[in-house]
């Protein structure tokens, strides 16, 4: 094992959202969309000022996304994985909404499939 897994390159995606995007959830997208709709990704970062804890961002063309609380380390991994990042800058990066019942409490929510556009 080697020192240098311990060095970890600066993360920089090339799209820089508006100052006026709003936060969606992907409950809004898939009530609006449906299932079948493909969003890209632009970007995404870890929200650490959140309610509840840290919260994962994606970052679309016209907005930004707010992803449940289980997909935090699937960000992190995400963004530590150089080519994962220019797959995202190259728009080679997506995601499609499910619904699903949370059957801790039988409630309605939301995730999402990556997918590779």
């Amino acid at each position: 094992m080697s020192i240098t897994r311990f060095n970890h390159e600066v993360v920089k995606f090339e799209f820089e959202p508006s100052k006026d995007f709003t936060f969606r959830t992907l409950e809004e997208l898939y009530k609006e969309n449906g299932k079948d709709e493909v969003y890209t990704v632009k970007g995404m970062f870890i929200n650490t000022k959140g309610r509840y804890g840290d919260n994962p961002v994606v970052v679309c063309s016209e907005y930004y996304v707010s992803l449940p609380n289980h997909l935090v380390d699937v960000v992190k991994e995400i963004r530590q994985d150089k080519q994962l990042v220019n797959d995202i800058n190259d728009d080679k990066v997506g995601f499609k909404i499910y619904e699903y019942i949370q059957p801790k409490y039988n409630r309605k929510c939301y995730s999402i499939n990556w997918l590779d556009i």
